[in-house]
């Protein structure tokens, strides 16, 4: 089977440099992991498509609270599509939105771990009364 033309704006380069090889060592003092469900991986994708965000995410759980904080940073223009899924880059434009997608700008949601329900919040970090409606 021949290789494929096209790649995929998250493919690794070819061919992989050193760094970027799993490490297996024991994990460090400034090493960082979450451990979301798969629930929850499908609440926030689920999230992402309803309010047509496409860009970087990043995602804390801390210790002790009930809630998974996704924070989701959309690029200038032309370089969100880069990030959207194709179903959801080849919707038709609204009219009130870039290409159909979020503008840029960082939008801020918290996932209540108990529930799996998705809540909008504010820059300071206060989330809704209401989950979203997936």
């Amino acid at each position: 089977m021949g290789a494929l033309s096209e790649r995929h704006p998250a493919d690794p380069p070819s061919p992989i440099p050193d760094h970027l090889w799993p490490q297996r060592s024991p994990l460090g003092l400034d090493d960082l992991r979450i451990a979301p469900t798969t629930a929850e991986l499908r609440v926030i994708g689920r999230l992402l498509d309803h309010d047509r965000i496409a860009g970087q995410a990043l995602v804390t759980m801390r210790d002790g609270s009930p809630w998974l904080e996704v924070d989701v940073y959309v690029p200038a223009l032309g370089d969100a599509r880069d990030y959207a899924r194709p179903e959801v880059a080849d919707l038709p434009e609204p009219r009130d939105a870039v290409a159909g997608l979020a503008p840029p700008g960082i939008y801020r949601y918290a996932i209540w771990r108990y529930t799996a329900k998705a809540y909008r919040c504010d820059e300071h970090g206060a989330v809704d009364d209401d989950p979203i409606e997936l």
